[in-house]
């Protein structure tokens, strides 16, 4: 199976990341469900449709672990996913062969996965704030810990026209796995714990 990794933060929330090995085909059967049809028409990319199921599958197949139901996904006027039929909060991502997603019983969650490259010297300063450059500095592990606490903190949040760096803030000291993300935005005012991950090349940031 090519469930690589899977993790229980604590009771109620997990995560798990996914290694795209299968065929598109293989991969539409074991995600039999009525939004491939509505959705997946409009993706172009093949990698991007493999993606997409997989990051899916991958919801399924953590919930199946705990025997709990999958009816499948939608989202609403803001491209947030949500669980058909429940409660529980997701959220999903991937980055080339690998899809990760996270299952929150309890609150609204994010997730991003990303590659640790160069390039995040010349892109971490369109969301980062000036502070956040700072102590994050030339480290170019941590720039791409802060940028993807900055798109799960997005994605936790779950609506659009967001100001990265006037509205989601990051607090975490150099080198700290585990720190602090808030949403300062419309009266949405919180203060989310998070955690960064390593992943060989990748980085992966959820909330908790």
């Amino acid at each position: 199976m090519p469930l690589l990794k899977e993790n229980q933060v604590k009771q109620g929330v997990y995560w798990g990341i996914w290694n795209i090995t299968e065929s598109e085909e293989h991969l539409h059967q074991a995600y039999p469900f009525e939004e491939v049809k509505s959705e997946l028409g409009n993706i172009k990319i093949e990698l991007r449709r493999k993606q997409w199921l997989a990051g899916r599958i991958l919801v399924g197949e953590l919930l199946k672990k705990r025997s709990l139901p999958f009816e499948g996904i939608w989202k609403d006027q803001h491209e947030k996913a949500f669980l058909k039929d429940s409660n529980f909060s997701i959220s999903l991502s991937h980055s080339g062969d690998y899809a990760v997603a996270i299952v929150d019983e309890y609150k609204s969650t994010g997730i991003d996965i990303e590659m640790v490259q160069p390039k995040i010297h010349r892109v971490a300063g369109r969301i980062l704030n000036e502070a956040e450059m700072n102590l994050a500095g030339e480290n170019t592990k941590e720039l791409t810990a802060y940028w993807c606490a900055k798109e799960a903190l997005y994605k936790l949040y779950g609506k659009r026209e967001v100001i990265f760096k006037e509205e989601l803030f990051i607090e975490k000291p150099n080198g700290d796995s585990n720190f602090m993300g808030k949403v300062r935005k419309n009266g949405f005012n919180k203060n989310i714990p998070m955690k960064a991950d390593e992943f060989g090349d990748f980085m992966i940031v959820h909330s908790h």
